[in-house]
């Protein structure tokens, strides 16, 4: 904003301020002189008032030059009398009476001079009163319709009328007076007059131009408003001078935003409101991202109730089957059933940990596609079939209705089985026993569309709008009987987004059950790809492996798991202990974690590849650091292979039979 210059006005009554030094001496002569033509011309008789024009000699210098000019003109001009009017003829008069009216004379004029200095200093400091109001009303002015915060002037006279009114009739405490009264605050909703609005609260209010804005302020408030203004006049009403509130505002269009009002009294008497200043800040953003915060501080809180309900679940089966263990003999139903249960409770375990990471990654951008041409129809029906005894488990009728065609999108066909296999998991906890799920594979121009259908409990409208959200759930009740982290659908969107495809869900409420639809784009014709026959692979000769393990549970039971497949196994405690091992032992394999006391796996890793007596050493991270980056790491320090925690026997067993069986040991 550019700053208005405090400029004095131009005089209108005054003489400029300065005369140069030659006029100043002149005007005392001059002004004695023209007195004295004037008296010669209208009064010629010498004996008729001789000082009369001289008076006005005296206050004409003074007016012009100054109260020194105006005693020199009264020195003159009484010489210049008593020699030409008071004595005889072109005479000095030393009479009684001529000293006397000199005297007189001069002590008149004397007055005559300060009476001109004071009026004149009084009219110099009005004119720079005046200049100074027109340089702050300027500045004022500019602020005003300058500043970057919206801002209007309020006349609220007619509101402190009203509170004279309430005290004379008794009352003292407003608040409470609104209370009982609700009507009182329009009352004083209406005594309100804008005054004026600056050019940024007329944009602010959605308006064209400065007529438009109301003289009240009462078109932008409605109720929600009414906490904000019952606060602001109880300020005024206590004496408040500047004061702060907050509140909703409806803009013109009937859009509300949330503002923060700081209202500040104008200076003037104490015992009348004639202005107020309001200045606002738009805080509607601030206040939304709040209630976000406070709403995913709540689902953060409840996550973490679900999570513990979740991981304790499985625990306790777990728990319970290894005691079991330890009172049946091996080949019993008992131990059957436990090891069963083992395993149903592990991969639940591990299904809810590997969701974890997912969402994770996918929040991160971490997840890697291995994209191929994938026919939709044949991989949906796979996913459909493998899902088939966990939906006649629960009385649930799974049907499916495929395309007639293939239909052949780039995917990575992994991801997708994990859409549709956590699609179908939902569909199935959520549809009671009797219920029905169809799954439905069609083609809609160029896209494909798989839509999973249930018959089930349903979805409110408030939760299907946060239905992909993570960790947002449909049921919220202490049985839980369904489970999961509220996850898995967070994770198909971003599965499906990371495809190039879209997801979503559709429900009429409680009782009418839900459809979730996935849509791909669709590839051109293609040929399928020939199948290729892969060997079965032949039995492996036993291999010598070393397990390096901190942990002794997981290390002595992944050592009995290794010796029942026919392997030797030994085990090494912490990194200084891997690296004499595997020199000593001369295993085929290490599987190795990354987290040793010592020194890490990495270095395990490191000093295994620098010793030329361990060359082909196979080697496998076994950890449960599996982001991208762990992986990259243990590569770079020298492993082949990098497996997460906690592997399944059959994913360990094929991991050892891509190890080389080293020819020396």
């Amino acid at each position: 904003m550019s700053s208005i210059p405090r400029t004095r006005r131009e005089r209108t009554l005054l003489p400029p301020p300065t005369l140069s030094p030659l006029a100043r001496a002149l005007t005392a002569p001059a002004a004695t002189l023209l007195a004295l033509a004037i008296h010669g011309l209208l009064l010629p008789h010498p004996s008729v008032a001789p000082f009369v024009f001289f008076f006005f000699a005296v206050a004409l210098a003074s007016w012009l030059a100054g109260p020194a000019s105006g005693m020199v003109t009264i020195l003159l001009s009484a010489a210049v009398a008593n020699y030409f009017f008071l004595g005889p003829q072109w005479a000095w008069a030393l009479t009684p009476a001529a000293v006397t009216a000199t005297c007189l004379f001069i002590f008149s004029a004397s007055a005559i001079v300060l009476l001109s200095g004071s009026l004149r200093h009084a009219m110099e400091r009005a004119e720079d009163a005046a200049t100074e109001l027109v340089g702050s009303e300027a500045r004022w002015r500019g602020l005003f319709e300058h500043a970057p915060l919206p801002m209007w002037l309020e006349d609220l006279s007619g509101v402190r009328a009203r509170f004279d009114e309430l005290r004379a009739a008794g009352v003292f405490d407003l608040e409470a007076h609104l209370r009982e009264h609700p009507d009182e605050l329009r009352r004083l909703a209406c005594r309100v007059r804008v005054v004026e609005a600056s050019s940024e609260m007329v944009a602010f209010l959605g308006e064209t131009s400065k007529e438009d804005v109301p003289r009240t302020p009462l078109r932008y408030f409605d109720e929600e408003a009414l906490p904000a203004f019952t606060r602001q006049m109880v300020a005024l009403w206590r004496g408040d001078r500047v004061f702060e509130t907050e509140g909703p505002i409806r803009v013109a269009g009937g859009e509300q935003r949330v503002v923060d009002k700081r209202l500040v009294v104008m200076p003037g008497a104490e015992s009348s409101l004639s202005r107020v200043l309001i200045c606002i800040r738009d805080i509607t953003e601030r206040k939304q991202m709040e209630e976000a915060l406070r709403e995913a501080n709540v689902r953060k809180d409840e996550f973490l109730g679900v999570l513990s309900h979740e991981l304790r679940n499985p625990l306790a089966p777990l728990r319970n089957c290894a005691a079991i263990l330890g009172r049946v003999s091996p080949g019993s139903e008992q131990a059957t059933r436990a090891r069963h249960v083992l395993e149903r409770q592990l991969a639940h375990l591990t299904r809810l940990v590997d969701d974890l990471l997912d969402i994770t990654r996918i929040s991160r951008g971490k997840i890697q596609l291995r994209r191929e041409q994938v026919e939709v129809g044949s991989l949906v029906q796979r996913v459909v079939e493998d899902h088939q005894a966990y939906f006649e488990q629960r009385g649930v009728q799974l049907e499916l209705d495929a395309w007639p065609r293939p239909l052949w999108v780039d995917a990575d066909p992994v991801r997708i089985t994990q859409v549709l296999g956590n699609l179908l998991m939902n569909a199935a906890k959520f549809t009671d026993r009797g219920g029905l799920t169809r799954v439905t594979v069609k083609a809609q121009g160029d896209q494909v569309d798989i839509e999973v259908r249930d018959n089930g409990a349903g979805i409110v409208p408030e939760v299907l709008g946060r239905l992909f959200e993570p960790f947002s759930q449909a049921e919220r009740t202490l049985a839980r009987s369904s489970g999961g982290l509220g996850l898995g659908l967070a994770l198909a969107k971003g599965l499906v987004e990371l495809h190039g495809g879209t997801i979503s869900a559709s429900s009429a409420g409680l009782g009418t059950g839900t459809a979730v639809a996935i849509r791909f784009p669709l590839l051109p014709a293609v040929t399928a790809p020939e199948a290729v026959v892969v060997p079965a692979p032949s039995g492996r000769a036993p291999l010598r492996v070393l397990v390096v393990e901190d942990n002794h549970d997981a290390a002595q039971t992944l050592r009995d798991l290794l010796e029942l497949e026919g392997h030797s196994v030994d085990v090494a405690g912490n990194g200084p202990e891997g690296v004499e091992h595997a020199r000593h032992f001369d295993p085929d394999v290490v599987l190795c974690d990354i987290g040793l006391p010592g020194f890490d796996g990495f270095e395990v890793a490191r000093r295994i590849r620098a010793d030329p007596s361990l060359a082909g050493l196979y080697l496998v991270a076994l950890s449960g650091y599996a982001r991208p980056e762990d992986v990259r790491s243990a590569m770079a320090s020298g492993f082949d292979r990098h497996l997460a925690k906690p592997p399944s026997p059959e994913l360990l067993t094929s991991f050892l039979a891509e190890a080389p069986r080293r020819a020396v040991h």
